[in-house]
């Protein structure tokens, strides 16, 4: 019997310290939406998971979220954004896009040997809209309409 209940403590105790390990990891994500895209975030925007990234030159950050299309918006005049006529995310770790005004451009997101995140799935998106920032920084905003769910890159 005692056994059993030291068992349950630890399985507790575990419990706790998983439960307290994803709020922080929570708390950072939106800690990190704050500093880097919109502050406050705008009402809609929830479930918000970031990772850094090192193939980016310099700091590298990719968010994933839920957001409602209006509250889009709000990101999309926080910045000088335009609209890309194409977005793709290869298998290699590239994403790739182009402007009407610019011919193809791609930066590596997760280089050989790098694990991506496993809730990192824009290949999975049906036809999303993407739009890049190049002011001060690059920003890649990938949106699926459909599911309210978006992706930012950020890489300085």
């Amino acid at each position: 019997m005692f056994v059993g209940f030291s068992v349950i403590i630890v399985s507790t105790t575990a419990s706790v310290a998983i439960i307290t390990l994803r709020n922080r990891v929570s708390e950072h994500a939106s800690n990190l939406f704050q500093q880097y895209v919109l502050n406050p975030p705008p009402p809609s925007v929830a479930k918000i998971q970031v990772d850094t990234t090192a193939a980016i030159f310099g700091y590298g950050y990719v968010f994933h979220f839920r957001i409602d299309e209006d509250d889009l918006e709000l990101i999309l005049k926080s910045r000088p954004f335009v609209k890309t006529s194409t977005i793709e995310y290869t298998v290699t770790g590239f994403l790739k896009w182009e402007t009407g005004s610019a011919s193809r451009v791609m930066m590596q997101l997760y280089a050989g040997g790098q694990r991506k995140p496993r809730w990192f799935t824009p290949q999975t998106m049906n036809s999303p809209e993407a739009y890049v920032s190049t002011k001060g920084d690059t920003r890649i905003l990938i949106f699926d309409s459909q599911v309210g769910e978006a992706y930012l890159v950020i890489s300085k």
